[in-house]
Order: C-alpha cells, then structure tokens, then sequence
C-alpha cells in the first residue's frame, strides 16, 4: 500500500521544489552566464561596437570629447589593479572586482592563473557573457617558451579583461570599470592596445617587464587638469 499523500505533506514538496527552482535560477544566473547569454543574444539581436559605444558615451558624457591617440593598459595582480594611460599619460585606475590565482605566470590550461607578460588585445566582445570583454593575446612567445621548457604542451587560452565580479584567469573590473576601459580603447586601433600584467610593481624580479614598465613610467606625471581614477 502506498502511503496517503496529505495536504501537509503536498504542500511541504510544493516549497521544497519552488525552493529547488529558486535556487537553481540563482546559480544559473549567477555562474550559467556563458550558456544563457548568447541565447538572449540571439533572440535579442547582437549588438556591435559601434552600438556599444553609443550607449556607452550616453551613460559617460565625458568620454567623447577626450583626445585619445593612444591607449596603454597596465594590470597589477598586487594590489589587483587595472591603470589606463592616453597618450603615454595616465588616466584612470580602476580595482579589480575579482581574480584568481596568485602570483607567478599562468602555465597551463586549468591552473586558475591570470598571465604575466606584455601583452595587446587580440579580440574585443560587444555581447560578452560578463558585459562587454577585450580578450588578452595569451600565450606570447615567452609563455610558449616557458611551458614547453616544462613539458607543457596545453597553455589555455582566452584570457580577457571583462565587467562582472568573477574570474577564473580573466580580469573582472565590474561593468561600470569596462564600459569606459572598452570606449578608450575602440577609440584607437584597439588591436594594437598593448597590455602589461605584472605581480607588483617591482614585476617580482622580473628583469625585462620591469623595463617595460619602466619605459611606460617617464610620462606618468599628469597633466593639468587630468583624468581622476
């Protein structure tokens, strides 16, 4: 004999599944971003960068007058930080909403680690899956090098600095911190933006992109009337 399902019992099920359900959206929304988005895309009709930069210049009124001829970008693991200088100047720093690993470089694909290199932006995403994206041009020579001195032969790969707050590799500024590091960098060639990720500012002993951040430094005094962070 089956037990008589009662009105206690089918309304215990009936929250136990809303629950599940509720929960389920939560983390579908939360970390199902990649799988859900493109299909809102889709439906939606994707946006270029163009029409990007329109909606971004709506939101931040200051950004269309800047005279922008160049755009480095400089990314500290310590203290996670993201610096944007315009024409060999510095501009804007914005906090990292979220990183992962630690320092040292990334090696392999899986290790959860964000490169250390110099670096330019291979690729930008007006419909990311964390708001918009500029992807990373992870691995370069000195990273191939590296890992096949190590017997690695799988590097990973798509490394982007992105909005949000999540990151596995990846850079996450929040949405607010891209919508501007995205225009400034359309703004010009955006495949030639190059980008310098080191663990600190001393580049943790590493001789040669402490050179490169060197090189970057002599024109960091602002000019009047600068950019704030």
């Amino acid at each position: 004999m089956h037990p008589t399902t009662t009105p206690r019992r089918l309304l215990l099920i009936a929250a136990c599944t809303l629950a599940g359900a509720l929960l389920g959206g939560l983390l579908l929304y939360r970390f199902g971003r990649p799988l859900w988005q493109p299909v809102l895309a889709l439906v939606s009709g994707e946006a270029t960068v163009a029409q990007r930069m329109r909606e971004i210049a709506a939101r931040h009124p200051d950004l269309p007058a800047l005279d922008i001829r160049s755009v480095r970008l400089i990314g500290f693991k310590d203290p996670g930080r993201l610096d944007v200088q315009l024409n060999g100047r510095p501009w804007r720093s914005f906090a990292w909403t979220a990183q992962s690993g630690g320092p040292g470089p990334k090696l392999r694909s899986g290790d959860g680690q964000i490169p250390e290199g110099l670096y330019r932006i291979d690729a930008v995403n007006p419909n990311s899956a964390y708001h918009l994206s500029l992807r990373v041009s992870y691995p370069n020579d000195e990273d191939r090098r590296r890992s096949a001195e190590l017997g690695i032969s799988d590097l990973g790969g798509d490394i982007y600095i992105h909005g949000k707050d999540a990151s596995i590799g990846c850079i996450a500024i929040g949405d607010d911190a891209i919508d501007q590091v995205f225009y400034v960098v359309n703004r010009v060639d955006a495949l030639a933006v190059p980008v310098l990720i080191v663990p600190n500012a001393s580049c943790g002993g590493d001789q040669r992109l402490r050179r490169v951040l060197e090189d970057w430094r002599p024109l960091e005094n602002p000019p009047a009337g600068g950019g704030k962070g």
